[in-house]
């Protein structure tokens, strides 16, 4: 899963600095598929194994964090 955080300045004239706004504490829900369940979880860029659940066929967590690009790993058991 990968998640954008687009909150960057939409300004295209040169010289500009471009600043970024992180996105604290993102929720996410992953449905597995039938039969099968997680074994881990990790978020590619920032090299974290975050804490997750897994209820009723679904893997929950939260992203500590989304600066502009985070990926979620999901590794099925």
């Amino acid at each position: 899963l990968h998640l954008l955080a687009n909150t960057g300045n939409k300004s295209k004239k040169l010289r500009t600095r471009e600043e970024f706004l992180p996105i604290p504490d993102v929720k996410v829900r992953l449905r597995l598929p039938a039969g099968r369940r997680a074994r881990s979880v990790t978020l590619l860029r920032s090299r974290r194994r975050p804490a997750w659940h897994e209820r009723a066929g679904w893997v929950e967590l939260t992203v500590p964090q989304v600066l502009i690009h985070e990926a979620v790993h999901l590794e099925l058991a």
